[in-house]
């Protein structure tokens, strides 16, 4: 039996792999759990084998049979260097090679899945297994809710044979979000298998449910106050959505926490799932496959692997509006060549970095990103009581800038960030350029530059010419 094959549902190519018989910090199955049944007796790759010693009190047993998750590659060690107050979002990356024209031999079989016409007179049959990733987080509050893969065929008197399959070969929907001292993750790996008529067409239905609630609740790409209700709606729309067309006959959770402070570059989580009900060409010449269960399932036959994936946190990034990271070169400030990343602890390096981005933002820019779906930056600004306060009674310049400051920080920018939204008002706002030469006087503006200088950002000496607003800016990696 090769350790190692591919098999595509419905033009999909699923890696099927073996990894490390390591039984921590794997969890489930298919996760490098190898193992994971092997106190049972034989390697039973085809028919069984024989009876094999009974287990020890060092076997470890997995009580999840189609879901597992492999952390061997993020320990929970804390990282001596704090990331926080910087930025990083929620990446899953599935196989490269998705589909059918993939170099691969072994595809869906729905012709091994149908049913004779005798029994679709008799009776409805419906068979549907989802596998779903929620990741929840602390300080920020985040939920990102992935439907990974699904699978479905029904049949019955008053239908013909129907087939759906769903895949999720990437996500990068999760919004940026500031890092705070304690901000943790919970990765909650769910899978659901049910042979229920309510079921009938749920795969059906992954694909425009996912998209229709993308549609009713749009995200932003900064998680932001203004914009968390909209991340979190999305996440338990999908959620609510699929837990009510689906009869949960088995349903399977693993949990799996990592605080921030333990990431390191390449640091990866891999989720993997096995599901019963689908068949595929050349099944009859392999018997279990390693990292699914070794006995037949429900359906009196062996488990597939549908896919790996591996989820990830961004390299972190000093500023929403500025696309480079800490693991690329910024001012001339390189990565360190054995951690892969900037040694953002020397304070000198921070300097540098600060005044590289500060110096290529643009404040036009910045006054027009987006907070949320229907906000951005300026509006904001224009909206709160310390902008009306000075506009109405431009006296009190330290008020001000201190206002600014910790209003942007509380809507979910960083220190850095804020201080750049300063600046963007002060050189941008028509009503708050009118006040420019206060800011820079040693007398007036003295608290203004103090904020400004503490995050490496300074003012024009004299008032600037406001320049065009250009489109939104955009939270991406470039």
């Amino acid at each position: 039996m090769a350790t190692s094959k591919a098999l595509a549902l419905a033009g999909f190519t699923v890696l099927l792999s073996g990894c490390a018989t390591t039984p921590q910090p794997h969890l489930g199955q298919g996760a490098g759990h190898g193992g994971a049944f092997a106190a049972n007796g034989g390697d039973r790759a085809g028919n069984g084998g024989g009876g094999g010693p009974p287990p020890t009190p060092t076997e470890v047993f997995s009580v999840a049979r189609y879901i597992g998750v492999d952390a061997t590659e993020w320990n929970s060690d804390k990282n001596p260097q704090s990331y926080s107050d910087l930025y990083t979002r929620i990446e899953l990356e599935g196989p490269a090679t998705v589909g059918a024209g993939g170099g691969t031999s072994d595809f869906r079989d729905y012709n091994a899945e149908s049913r004779p016409w005798l029994l679709r007179i008799l009776s409805n049959e419906t068979k549907t297994v989802t596998l779903i990733a929620t990741i929840s987080g602390k300080d920020p509050a985040i939920t990102v809710a992935i439907p990974l893969a699904s699978a479905t065929y029904s049949s019955g008197p008053k239908a013909a044979n129907t087939w759906a399959t769903n895949f999720t070969a990437s996500d990068v929907q999760s919004p940026l979000f500031r890092i705070g001292p304690n901000t943790g993750l919970t990765i909650h790996l769910d899978a659901k298998v049910s042979s229920d008529v309510k079921s009938q067409g749920a795969a059906l239905t992954i694909a425009g449910i996912t998209k229709a609630v993308k549609i009713a609740a749009p995200s932003s790409t900064l998680l932001t106050t203004l914009s968390a209700s909209e991340v979190e709606n999305t996440a338990t729309a999908i959620d609510t959505t699929l837990s009510a067309i689906l009869s949960q006959d088995i349903t399977e959770e693993i949990a799996l926490g990592r605080l921030t402070d333990s990431w390191k570059p390449r640091a990866t989580i891999n989720l993997a799932g096995c599901i019963p009900f689908v068949r595929f060409e050349g099944e009859a010449q392999h018997g279990f496959y390693k990292g699914c269960a070794r006995q037949p399932d429900l359906d009196h036959h062996y488990d597939v692997p549908i896919g790996n994936w591996t989820l990830m946190l961004t390299c972190p990034r000093p500023s929403a509006f500025d696309g480079r990271d800490l693991c690329q070169t910024i001012g001339g400030v390189a990565p360190d060549s054995t951690s892969h990343i900037v040694d953002w602890a020397a304070a000198a390096n921070r300097t540098t970095i600060k005044t590289a981005i500060a110096h290529a933002a643009n404040d036009a820019q910045i006054l027009s990103f987006q907070l949320s779906s229907q906000v951005d930056v300026q509006t904001f600004v224009q909206s709160q009581d310390w902008y009306s306060n000075f506009v109405s009674n431009p006296t009190d310049y330290g008020a001000f800038c201190e206002g600014a400051i910790t209003g942007m920080e509380k809507a979910g920018l960083s220190q850095f960030d804020s201080a750049l939204v300063l600046r963007a008002m002060i050189d941008q706002m028509p009503k708050i350029t009118a006040k420019h030469d206060g800011f820079v006087a040693a007398a007036t503006g003295k608290d203004c530059l103090r904020l400004l200088g503490a995050s490496n950002v300074d003012l024009a000496a004299g008032a600037p010419a406001p320049a065009p607003v250009v489109g939104p800016v955009k939270a991406g990696n470039g």
